[in-house]
């Protein structure tokens, strides 16, 4: 590791003690890892047909936070099992059970969000295709509901991605891999 790099990891350690401690997790032992009883899980979750992914709302057990443009997002958690929700408007939600181990992380794989549900019901369907035709051409879009990919106009895209997700319906499966429409997603 160079100087830099180590610099950065003592940076990042510091925050994460001190996060530890605050919440009541106790400080790492030396080697990172948490007291007994403790664990972390991280996560990657993905919004079909966007490069950004951020503000995604990701909730264990009634601990919240958003996704960063990455996607990506870390929980410390205590041992035992948890449900993770990762949802966004106009995107189907996804849903998964998992079990915290002592001292152990949990890496959930990535999950895509499948995107379509402009009303809100659950359910990508031909109401959802009204609300983009009623708002198609308009920039910025007149209903933002219709702006299912997020890049400030309603068009064809908008209605690509509804089409490809037409009867599906949330909870989604964990690890649903989703086509990227419009552009390579990474």
């Amino acid at each position: 590791m160079n100087r830099r790099s180590l610099s950065r990891l003592a940076i990042f350690m510091g925050i994460f003690s001190l996060i530890c401690y605050c919440i009541g997790y106790g400080l790492p032992n030396a080697d990172g890892s948490l007291a007994d009883g403790n664990g972390w899980m991280t996560a990657h979750v993905r919004l079909e047909g966007r490069q950004d992914h951020s503000g995604v709302l990701v909730s264990v057990d009634g601990w919240q936070q958003l996704t960063g443009s990455d996607g990506y997002v870390f929980f410390l958690l205590p041992e035992g099992y948890h449900t993770i929700t990762v949802s966004m408007d106009g995107y189907l939600y996804a849903q998964r059970r998992f079990e915290v181990r002592n001292n152990r992380p949990v890496d959930l794989s990535a999950v895509t969000l499948f995107a379509g549900d402009a009303d809100g019901n659950r359910l990508v369907d031909f109401l959802d295709l009204v609300i983009v035709h009623a708002a198609f051409g308009s920039a910025p879009p007149s209903d933002p509901r219709a702006d299912i990919n997020g890049d400030g106009r309603v068009d064809i895209l908008d209605g690509l991605l509804i089409g490809v997700n037409l009867g599906r319906e949330a909870p989604t499966p964990w690890g649903a891999w989703a086509f990227p429409v419009g552009h390579a997603d990474s």
